[in-house]
């Protein structure tokens, strides 16, 4: 089985994508087969898939719709949207970070697989809508984030 490099793999869902070409096509043209290039496609399909389900999340306090009528508008809200969800995105790949250095140090045992479906597009540990409580008391880091909850087994 060959292994292709991070770019090959990028490069081969942008030609099937955007080229107009059967599937089939395009991975015999790279000499892939065509169950890789599809596995790859639909990988690729989901980050988009995801993404735009955690915009939808963060926006649906006006169901997921923009309702400003001048352009200006739409294009502060579409930034402001952009915004909350990278701010969102950047908070979770802290904790992941945390997280795998964590797993590191303490030598747990192979979690290469798990590491490979892990995304920092994930949103249901955040309270979206609803009561907030601000807090001066907690038991933060230097970085102000909460301790991880890792358990030993």
């Amino acid at each position: 089985m060959m292994k292709h490099t991070e770019d090959f793999k990028q490069e081969a869902v942008r030609i099937a994508l955007t080229s107009g070409l059967s599937r089939r096509r395009v991975a015999a043209n790279l000499g892939v087969g065509l169950s890789t290039l599809g596995k790859q496609v639909t990988a690729e399909l989901n980050k988009g898939e995801a993404r735009n389900t955690l915009a939808r999340a963060v926006a649906f306090h006006r169901l997921g719709r923009f309702r400003d009528r001048g352009q200006e508008n739409q294009q502060t809200r579409a930034a402001a949207l952009n915004l909350v969800t990278a701010a969102i995105i950047l908070f979770n790949c802290r904790y992941l970070n945390r997280a795998v250095g964590a797993l590191n140090l303490r030598a747990m045992p192979d979690h290469a697989e798990a590491l490979r479906q892990l995304s920092p597009l994930g949103w249901d540990h955040i309270n979206l809508t609803g009561d907030y409580v601000w807090s001066d008391v907690g038991n933060f880091d230097d970085d102000g984030l909460l301790p991880l909850k890792i358990t030993a087994k």
